[in-house]
């Protein structure tokens, strides 16, 4: 059953989004969408397969579901009317349309539905706004401490996920599972010596928009020691490079926003692991600090 599940969720995956690039990019949407439902209700969500759908399901409602060629979406009615130009944006965007018959809205939660053409936001413009709405009212579901109807629970389908991490590289919690917050973002998952916990992150830090938008700006090259990888192992390491969060995740309020431009930075693994080495972790300042000091000492001998 395991197996043909999961070959059943690729075969959905390739039918939905054919291309390739466009399919990657909805799977990693939905597992943003996983996260953070784990964040807000861990133990009242699921996945399921459907003939025509792949589903999100938290608490009685569902919040976000793969369809062929577009993805449905649930979003925070209150946030949607209390900033005007969302609705605008929204109504403007061939990207976006509006559910209008079934399901349009859900009135136990307060949401606005509709669907989302990935493949007509190429450049994700309309994405964060579509995730904030969306992540919002998760969050409402998961405030509400309702619990996952009997039979949602029932068609609980681990093999989806499996098949998200596989396809993804990426963590994905399993439901009911701890969720742990290190420091790094960006990496498909972070191990400590001597344990056999994988450590996972919250939805924020593991988005990879967030990353994207972060490389963009800052590009590939080390912020403390101004190391490109792929220039010292060549192309195999083209692109490796981690996104260190400068606020402390400690100091992070649950409803905190992350900018990728101003609390995110790219250090290569030797750089971030002894940032790490304190608690608090080590200013990127006092690395490069470090990093001048021992290439002056490197000099005199």
């Amino acid at each position: 059953m395991y197996l043909d599940s999961f070959s059943k969720t690729k075969s959905l995956s390739v039918r939905f989004f054919p291309e390739p690039m466009l399919r990657e990019r909805c799977l990693s949407l939905f597992a943003e969408s996983i996260r953070t439902a784990h964040c807000h209700a861990p133990d009242e969500w699921t996945v399921s397969l459907h003939p025509r759908e792949i589903r999100l399901v938290v608490g009685h409602l569902i919040p976000f579901s793969l369809m062929e060629g577009r993805i449905w979406i649930a979003l925070d009615l209150d946030l949607l009317e209390a900033i005007d130009l969302h609705e605008t944006c929204l109504n403007e965007a061939r990207s976006w349309q509006w559910k209008t018959k079934h399901y349009s809205v859900f009135k136990l939660v307060p949401s606005r539905n509709g669907y989302y053409f990935p493949d007509k936001d190429p450049l994700e413009k309309l994405w964060p706004m579509v995730w904030k709405l969306n992540a919002a009212f998760i969050k409402r579901i998961g405030n509400l401490k309702r619990r996952l109807h009997p039979q949602s629970r029932a068609k609980y389908e681990p093999a989806v996920l499996e098949f998200l991490r596989q396809e993804l590289n990426q963590p994905v919690p399993n439901p009911g599972t701890d969720l742990s917050l290190p420091e790094e973002i960006g990496e498909s998952q972070v191990f400590y010596e001597g344990a056999r916990k994988r450590v996972s992150v919250n939805a924020y830090e593991r988005s990879p928009a967030a990353r994207r938008i972060c490389l963009e700006h800052h590009g590939t090259r080390c912020a403390v020691c101004a190391q490109d990888m792929s220039e010292i192992y060549g192309p195999v390491a083209d692109g490796l490079i981690h996104v260190h969060h400068l606020k402390p995740l400690s100091e992070i309020k649950e409803d905190y926003e992350i900018n990728p431009i101003a609390d995110l930075l790219p250090v290569c693994p030797n750089c971030h692991a002894v940032i790490h080495r304190r608690k608090p972790p080590y200013t990127i300042e006092e690395l490069k600090e470090f990093w001048e000091k021992a290439g002056q000492a490197r000099q005199t001998h």
